[in-house]
């Protein structure tokens, strides 16, 4: 199959996915799903504490890691709603940081109008489809409190979803991408023989999904030093999505990954001719204007990949591949069909020569 057919059949795949909700916290539809979807592929799966490892059938081979949550809202109390990852960050892992006002005013802007879904988190049934009236900042919580018509009589602790929207051009494509498209590429390779193992894990949108890698590979034979975590990439950048280019990464804020293994998907990437930035080294260099001209710095970031290795002093290591998209963390988040194409291409690449 060419990268281009592949691409199509797994924006149509992700497009099935935006009918599933997987609000951060809350991911288990998601989950059931996909592991009704890889068992009728004919893999062995095993659901651990709202993860699904997809076993491939070589046990010493290393690990694709996906995270499968979404944002969007919890309704908290009588007619009150709030943005979910907040919720859990707080009330699961009692973890409280400051946000920003500008970060919550960002956060907020744009969603007056949008349509929910509220949704059982267990059966997956939807209770109640709403509107967004708007959104506030609340000062006293350090957080976004939101009014929705439609959901004045579901329980409170209903997660609520974006409804679905998405578009589909020869060009673009626009959804709640982040992550149900590495998902999607996941399921494409799977129908054409992948056979490594895959994790599927919640919570990454509350920095707790490198915890779930970490479960695994405590437990597993697999290959420690060469996790490859397949994520997107808030780049904002147009003409990025127009070269068809993809997203590698030297390091985080919190550590540097295996320098041999991104090394060699950087080679299969030059000599396919596909383009590519390597985050860090783009915001070293924009540092250094921004320092020029007095502005503030950009931070590296904080990745799963970075947590795990520094949460094991290394022991765990690996690369990320991830697709460049603008309209991050929104319904509207687009990339292109040239970029996952050739994130498609590249990691067909890949896992063929590390068999």
């Amino acid at each position: 199959m060419s990268s281009l057919l592949a691409a199509q059949a797994i924006v149509q795949k992700a497009i099935e996915y935006c009918n599933i909700p997987s609000v951060v916290g809350y991911e288990l539809p998601f989950v059931k799903h996909l592991q009704k979807e890889y068992e009728q592929l004919g893999y062995h799966t095993s659901l651990i504490n709202n993860s699904l490892l997809v076993h491939g059938h070589d046990p010493l081979s290393p690990l694709v890691s996906v995270h499968i949550d979404r944002h969007w809202l919890i309704k908290t109390w009588i007619n009150k709603y709030t943005y979910a990852w907040f919720v859990v960050e707080k009330d699961w892992f009692n973890v409280d940081y400051f946000k920003h006002p500008d970060f919550l005013h960002s956060l907020s802007a744009g969603y007056l109008g949008q349509p929910v879904v509220a949704y059982d988190y267990v059966t997956w049934e939807t209770i109640a489809d709403g509107v967004i009236l708007d959104a506030v900042i609340n000062g006293q919580t350090n957080n976004l409190d939101f009014s929705v018509a439609g959901t004045e009589n579901v329980p409170i602790g209903t997660p609520l979803s974006y409804s679905i929207k998405h578009k589909e051009t020869n060009e673009r494509f626009s959804a709640q991408i982040d992550n149900l498209l590495s998902v999607a590429i996941m399921y494409q390779l799977c129908l054409h023989g992948y056979q490594w193992s895959i994790l599927f894990t919640p919570e990454e949108e509350v920095g707790q999904s490198w915890s779930y890698i970490l479960y695994h590979l405590e437990k597993s034979t697999t290959d420690l030093q060469n996790i490859l975590i397949l994520d997107t990439c808030p780049l904002d950048q147009d003409n990025l999505l127009n070269q068809g280019a993809v997203v590698l990464r030297n390091k985080d804020a919190l550590a540097k990954f295996n320098a041999e293994m991104v090394a060699k998907i950087e080679q299969i990437l030059i000599n396919q001719r596909i383009p590519y930035v390597k985050i860090d080294e783009l915001i070293i260099e924009e540092n250094r204007l921004h320092e020029q001209y007095k502005q503030p710095l950009k931070g590296l970031g904080i990745t799963e990949l970075g947590q795990l290795i520094s949460h094991t002093q290394g022991k765990y290591s690996g690369a990320s591949l991830q697709i460049p998209t603008i309209g991050y963390h929104t319904n509207q988040e687009t990339t292109s069909i040239s970029s996952i194409a050739n994130i498609y291409t590249t990691l067909s690449s890949y896992l063929w020569l590390s068999k």
